[in-house]
């Protein structure tokens, strides 16, 4: 999606009103908060809901996932593995 100042955003909606959901984006929500200051994760910009549907909105940050990013560090060998790691928990 597109903010209303052109940037890059993602939109993360309950499809269901269910209780799990709705607490897993709460939980997301404030993970992303903390991580706002570390400039690795993504930045959380709203979370609210509309027409009894939580939703998300976070900065769009393009390229890999840690899933892709720990396979291409194994890849590069240990210490690339070690950085990695470090700059995830850096982040959280």
């Amino acid at each position: 999606m597109r903010r209303s100042d052109g940037a890059d955003a993602v939109l993360k909606i309950a499809r269901s009103d269910d209780g799990n959901i709705r607490y897993l984006l709460k939980r997301e929500a404030a993970i992303l908060e903390r991580g706002n200051a570390s400039g690795v994760s993504p930045h959380w910009m709203e979370r609210a809901a509309h027409e009894g549907k939580v939703f998300l909105v976070m900065e769009h940050c393009p390229g890999n996932d840690v899933a892709m990013a720990a396979v291409e560090a194994r890849n590069d060998g240990p210490e690339s593995v070690l950085q990695l790691c470090l700059r995830v928990v850096r982040s959280y």
